[in-house]
């Protein structure tokens, strides 16, 4: 990963965790990342998707997506995941 672009990220968070300070920062809800022009960005990042394309190829669609933002060892384990998969789109 890229270490600039993810110190970006965590100044990021941790701006949008002052802006919304009433929002759980564990889950930062859907609505606020539709609305985000730096996550669009971010998760845009040909850096990035260099990444997911070693794992799941080159026809990539993020159809959901939220923040996940947690202090190293506190809070619930995240472990990996594939949400949403179905047989459908095995095909």
């Amino acid at each position: 990963m890229d270490t600039d672009l993810m110190r970006e990220a965590k100044e990021h968070i941790k701006w949008m965790m002052k802006k919304y300070p009433n929002k759980r920062p564990k889950q930062m809800p859907h609505d606020l990342v539709a609305i985000d022009p730096f996550w669009v960005r971010f998760i845009s990042d040909d850096r990035l998707l260099d990444i997911v394309k070693q794992f799941i190829g080159p026809n990539t669609l993020l159809f959901a997506s939220h923040y996940i933002s947690k202090s190293p060892y506190n809070g619930q384990p995240v472990l990996w995941h594939q949400d949403g998969s179905s047989a459908a789109g095995n095909q």
